[in-house]
């Protein structure tokens, strides 16, 4: 199976952003998208992109065990650490704002908070330094280019009577400066105070000024020419964590003209104004996240001057592309949507099947619709009944009552990344093209088919759908091709309810009121439209049964067609679709003959526009 994404997807991060040199804007870039989109696989190759030639770069993970929660502070000291080991960059703000960080301003005065600063600064008492702050200053007076002479004791002789005297006027005269500069009353021992997050406006915060302080030590740094190659990246690994979030809302406001690139990856939404729309809403005014393949600096920059938080740029993890040249390829990205780990897995799976019956026995055998351990959504038994909806929107006024209570699903997928945009309408043959307005919120085709079976496993479906049936019943009761939908998707093996055969009969009896012109026009489209939306219907249908047995059961009892029973044409016309819809009734998808040749024999049975049914039939045959 292809990956999610090439080289060219790579192209917003490594081609575009990294080269852009100092005073140039850049953004915080964050990839989105749930669990198993390649996110974290993104964000590795980009870091392997840049070590020819070596640029400064950091990566913090905060899914790790004990930077879930760490307070701003801790990340910031994190990163400065990795970053002036690893390169040639030098963090004096930084290192500056943490020695006053590490003054405990309870109880005591700012004189004597003062004195124990110069102290801290002079480095008189190294017992008085954490192991933390030991280790940033030697890393801030090292002599970049003289490791390879370190065994040299003239060396070593040399950078101990100089480290310390480098430290301390590095700290007093670029940390303290800037501080004081940043404090309103320049007053840097004011920061010591803001530690636990006292100090009124966020942006006066510890973890604001110490990200401030960070993007000034970077700018400075490559305000010098031809020191760096490339931008500085920064790469955070779990935004959506309480740490992550914490770190990209101070950092984000800090960000100018400056050389740092943060790219973020995030199994979650995360606030970013009201100038982005979360993926599946729509906010006047607010524009929707591009994909990573079309992505671009120019776009981000196009937009920056208008958005309320300038420096975000949420980006879409795209879906895998089907490699066509494997069996079963297409069906497989029909099934899952696109969600990469679960294409591959399954596209792996179907290589070997030999036929329809035996791909499907795969997903049978390896039990792939059965809901994940892994994932957890709240309300999900709310969440369950949603997916028999035809989008959300139905899903909201049709079944909301049912749990007695009103929780925002709508906005708990939303966070989550699992809802779409798409056109209402499906095309003739079941595809959404283009985009065609009205569009409607869905749920992710992958999500909704393992909500879907769970609904079939929980035993609610005839109950839900039977709800929805009645939703869209018309104002006096009467039936229409939404109403009719949820009707067929209650069918079952042998359709022992008699629901195919309402609806089979519906539809013929519809048939033969539409075969009319009126104004010299036909009304046989509306026929097709309406069968079109019929037959879009979901299905509980065991995988267990083979195919030709499951599909006898609902047509064998057919009277041969040379009969001129055309409801029986119908019914095997409904049941070919209803099949080909579906990967999982028609991996191969070769039931589109199937409805071509119905649509071929209904075309007999018109009285006034056959053309209509033979062009529908000869696009069927073209998709074949």
């Amino acid at each position: 199976m292809a990956d999610s994404f090439n080289d060219a997807h790579l192209r917003l991060v490594t081609k575009e952003c990294l080269p852009l040199g100092s005073g140039d804007r850049l953004p915080v870039i964050v990839l989105l998208g749930p669990d198993g989109t390649d996110r974290e696989v993104c964000l590795t190759r980009v870091w392997r992109s840049v070590t020819r030639p070596e640029s400064p770069r950091v990566r913090v993970d905060f899914r790790l065990p004990g930077l879930r929660d760490a307070p701003v502070v801790k990340t910031v000291e994190r990163i400065a650490h990795d970053l002036m080991e690893t390169s040639s960059v030098r963090l004096p703000r930084v290192v500056f704002a943490l020695h006053v960080l590490a003054l405990d301003p309870r109880d005591r005065s700012d004189n004597e908070l003062a004195g124990e600063l110069d102290d801290l600064v002079d480095g008189g008492d190294p017992e008085r330094l954490s192991d933390a702050l030991s280790l940033l200053r030697d890393l801030l007076g090292r002599i970049p280019g003289a490791e390879p002479l370190a065994a040299l004791t003239s060396v070593l002789q040399y950078a101990a009577r100089g480290q310390r005297r480098r430290v301390v006027r590095l700290l007093n005269d670029k940390g303290r400066t800037w501080l004081a500069a940043q404090m309103a009353n320049g007053n840097v021992i004011d920061l010591a105070r803001r530690r636990d997050g006292r100090g009124g406006d966020p942006s006066g915060s510890a973890g604001a000024i110490l990200c401030r302080a960070l993007v000034a030590d970077l700018t400075d740094s490559w305000s010098k020419s031809h020191r760096h190659a490339r931008s500085c990246l920064l790469l955070l690994e779990g935004a959506e964590t309480a740490a992550g979030r914490a770190l990209l809302r101070a950092l984000g406001p800090a960000k100018g003209a400056d050389p740092l690139l943060v790219v973020a990856e995030s199994k979650e939404w995360l606030p970013m104004g009201g100038s982005w729309a979360r993926p599946g809403t729509v906010v006047p005014g607010a524009a929707h996240p591009p994909t990573l393949a079309e992505a671009s600096y120019r776009d981000w920059r196009a937009g920056y001057d208008a958005r309320e938080q300038p420096w975000w740029y949420p980006v879409l993890m795209p879906p895998l592309e089907a490699d066509r040249s494997r069996a079963y390829a297409s069906a497989v990205r029909e099934l899952t949507g696109g969600h990469p780990a679960v294409t591959r897995r399954l596209g792996r799976l179907a290589a070997t099947a030999q036929d329809d019956d035996a791909f499907r026995a795969v997903v049978c055998r390896e039990d792939l619709l059965r809901w994940p351990d892994r994932l957890h959504l709240a309300h999900l038994d709310e969440l369950t009944d949603w997916a028999a909806a035809r989008n959300v929107d139905d899903a909201e006024s049709a079944l909301l009552k049912r749990a007695g209570r009103t929780p925002n699903l709508r906005n708990e997928l939303a966070d989550l990344l699992w809802l779409d945009r798409r056109p209402e309408e499906r095309d003739p043959h079941g595809r959404y093209e283009g985009a065609r307005d009205p569009q409607v919120t869905v749920i992710h085709p992958w999500l909704r088919r393992l909500l879907l079976h769970r609904l079939a496993v929980t035993g609610r479906w005839d109950d839900v759908h039977g709800d929805l049936e009645r939703f869209h019943l018309g104002p006096g009761g009467e039936e229409n091709p939404r109403s009719l939908h949820h009707r067929l998707a209650r069918v079952g093996r042998d359709d022992p309810e008699g629901h195919l055969t309402h609806v089979a009969g519906h539809l013929h009896r519809l048939f033969d009121r539409l075969d009319v012109r009126e104004d010299g026009r036909s009304r046989l489209p509306e026929w097709l439209a309406g069968f079109n939306e019929v037959t879009t219907a979901p299905n509980r249908l065991p995988l267990v049964t083979p195919l030709d047995e499951l599909y006898d059961s609902l047509v064998a009892t057919a009277v041969p067609h040379e009969r001129g029973d055309w409801l029986v044409v119908v019914r095997a016309l409904v049941v070919d679709r209803w099949f080909w819809l579906d990967p999982l009734l028609d991996p191969s998808g070769s039931r589109a003959e199937q409805v071509a040749r119905g649509l071929r024999d209904l075309a007999r049975r018109s009285a006034t526009s056959p053309a209509i049914l033979l062009r529908e039939a000869d696009r069927y045959e073209r998709r074949r």
